[in-house]
């Protein structure tokens, strides 16, 4: 698709998408809260869908490919098992920074501002990534 001219291949998000759901069928709250899927499978072992997995003990993975983001039952960065059709460009996980994954599908900004990281921007359509350095907020 093209808008204003420049070919539309990128979606902006607050926190994540879950993959192989239509962008109209993405939940609000996914689209504001995701930070990690649970990838789900019928009785003989073959997935079938990833849910969103809530906070836990143990750390999420980072899928190489899509045969390890679909790992049964694997806790999984949603980000690294997104595989298109679209660049999707999301915050909402300072822990982990900035995130980039094989393919660059999905690119995680958010780089700690608020813990006095940096704020980290993306210009499009080029994908350039700019930064600057920020003072540790304080609500005094």
């Amino acid at each position: 698709r093209e808008y204003l001219g420049e070919e539309e291949d990128t979606i902006i998000v607050h926190a994540g998408l879950i993959p192989d759901v239509e962008l109209k069928e993405q939940e609000i709250e996914t689209m504001t809260t995701l930070r990690d899927l649970k990838a789900k499978c019928n009785k003989k072992g073959a997935f079938t869908h990833y849910k969103p997995h809530d906070k836990a003990k143990d750390e999420a993975i980072v899928a190489e490919n899509p045969e390890q983001a679909k790992e049964c039952d694997a806790r999984v960065a949603w980000a690294s098992a997104w595989f298109g059709p679209n660049r999707v460009v999301f915050g909402h996980n300072a822990k982990r920074k900035l995130q980039m994954y094989p393919g660059h599908w999905a690119i995680g900004l958010d780089t700690g501002a608020v813990y006095g990281g940096e704020l980290t921007g993306m210009i499009l359509p080029g994908r350039k990534l700019v930064s600057v350095k920020v003072k540790e907020y304080s609500p005094h």
